[in-house]
This record gives structure tokens, C-alpha cells and sequence, in this order.
């Protein structure tokens, strides 16, 4: 079992294994790993994996959030040997907690930590007159918030929602505000239920779950989809829709785009 890291009163768990080395700070994998309920390494470091998927394809590189820091750790014979970790940054943290395990308790505590960081970060380098961090569109926070508080997936199944989050928020990063009335999600959904009648796959097999929304949509109805199909998803979603729809939809329904960089 995970061992509980205790923080001082009033200071949050995700504080309390914050470092600071150099003037950077900086969280380890294996105390995040923890800290988000995960028991077993190999399946924390598939979330971390997922999350370096995405920070790779929103443009960031991944080496400069997820820095590999193998430790020696000593064995039940007394012995050492190295394991795996990585010092992660803010960012990063709050990649790996977006693509978490949802339905798990702590991993929702790890999205509303690092997402209000992020804010108050932002809020710093203001008073500062620094140049801002990006805001994150408010509309996502409450809408995972929700998700996190209200919603049970069946097992066995996914939704669309879940696995954009991530891509979308990793977007604000880079100069890229979606409206507060953007939902990417919907456009992804019905893209993404064309392909899959394209591959032949069995649409009667597609479910719904209530979907809240905090403004005036209140609940509607959102498609889930079976396990199986899930590669098939990531695989289209990544190499296809990400390259070929979404800068169309980032020009209609973005407040600011990234500005191009320069070629060298």
C-alpha cells in the first residue's frame, strides 16, 4: 500500500513534496505517485507516459517537464538498486494528473491543485509585470470539477471528454485561449463517430452518460464508448485530427492563437 505523506496543518500534500533545487522547484514522480492513489509504479509511469504523449504533441518538449532522475533505493537484502523516477515540473505535474485515472478520488484533488497553481502563478507574475502565464480557460476547470464530482463511467467504457482535457488545457500553455464557450469535445465526438463508422464498427454498441455542464447547458448527454476502441481513438485523434481539424477549430473558436515560431 502507498504510504501517507503527512503535510503540516494547513499545507497541502502536493506542497509538502514540492523541492527546490537551484531556484527551480520541481515534484518527484514516484512522491506524486503516491499522492494520487497509484500503488503499483509500472501503472504510474503508463499516466506519466500518456502525459509525455501529450506534452509532445502540443508542441512542448518533453525533457524540459519530465527530467528521468533514477534513485537508488535499498533492497529487503540490504543491497541497492536503481528504480526509475522523474523530476517533474508544474507543468508536467498537472499533465500526469490530467491524464489520470479519473474515478479515483485523488487524482481529482491533483487536477484542482496544480490547475490552481497554475492560476496563482499567473496572478504573481502580473503584480510583477512580468509577461502572464496563459490562463486556463475557466470553463474546463468547472466542467472537470463536475465530471470528477458527478460522473461514474461504467466500466469497460470512455468518454471523449476525458481524453482531449488534457491536449486542451496543454494548449492554454502555449498561447492558444479557447473561448469559455468552446467545447473542442462535441467537434471531437462527431469527427471521431464518422471515423469509427468508417473502420465498421458497431455503433449500437456506443452508450451515453449525463454530462454537467456549469452554465446554461445544465446536463445533456454524451456518447461513451467500448475499451476496445480506445487505441483506434488515440491513434485518429493524435495523428489525424490534431494535425488536420483542430487548427481549423482553434481559428474559429480561439480568443488568441500561438504566435508561429520562427524557422531557423
Amino acid at each position: 500500500m502507498a504510504k501517507e505523506i503527512q503535510p503540516s496543518q494547513g499545507q497541502s500534500p502536493f506542497d509538502a513534496i514540492r523541492r527546490i533545487e537551484n531556484g527551480y522547484e520541481y515534484w518527484s514522480a514516484r512522491e506524486l505517485q503516491e499522492l494520487m492513489g497509484y500503488n503499483n509504479w509500472r501503472e504510474f509511469d503508463t499516466v506519466v507516459g500518456k502525459a509525455i504523449a501529450a506534452c509532445k504533441n502540443v508542441g512542448q518538449e518533453p525533457s524540459n517537464h519530465f527530467g528521468e532522475s533514477p534513485k537508488m533505493v535499498t533492497i529487503g537484502s540490504g543491497s541497492q538498486r536503481k528504480i526509475k523516477d522523474y523530476r517533474l515540473t508544474r507543468y508536467g505535474c498537472y499533465l500526469v494528473a490530467m491524464n489520470g485515472d479519473p474515478h479515483k478520488a485523488a487524482v481529482a484533488a491533483a487536477q484542482a491543485y496544480f490547475a490552481i497553481k497554475t492560476h496563482e502563478a499567473e496572478l504573481a507574475q502580473q503584480r510583477t509585470q512580468q509577461p502572464s502565464v496563459p490562463p486556463i480557460n475557466h470553463l474546463w476547470q468547472k466542467r472537470l470539477a463536475l465530471f470528477n464530482e458527478r460522473t461514474r463511467i461504467p466500466d469497460g467504457y470512455w468518454c471523449v471528454f476525458n481524453e482531449i482535457a488534457a491536449v486542451c488545457w496543454s494548449l492554454e500553455f502555449q498561447g492558444a485561449h479557447l473561448r469559455e464557450d468552446a467545447v473542442p469535445d462535441i467537434s471531437v465526438g462527431q469527427m471521431w463517430c464518422k471515423h469509427a463508422r468508417h473502420l465498421g464498427l458497431d455503433l449500437s454498441l456506443v452508450r451515453q452518460y449525463p454530462h454537467h455542464y456549469p452554465d446554461r447547458r445544465g446536463v445533456q448527454a454524451a456518447n461513451i464508448y467500448p475499451n476496445a476502441w480506445l487505441g483506434a481513438f488515440r491513434d485518429w485523434f493524435q495523428t489525424h485530427y490534431l494535425r488536420h481539424h483542430f487548427p481549423a477549430y482553434l481559428k474559429a473558436h480561439a480568443l488568441a492563437l500561438p504566435q508561429p515560431q520562427p524557422r531557423e
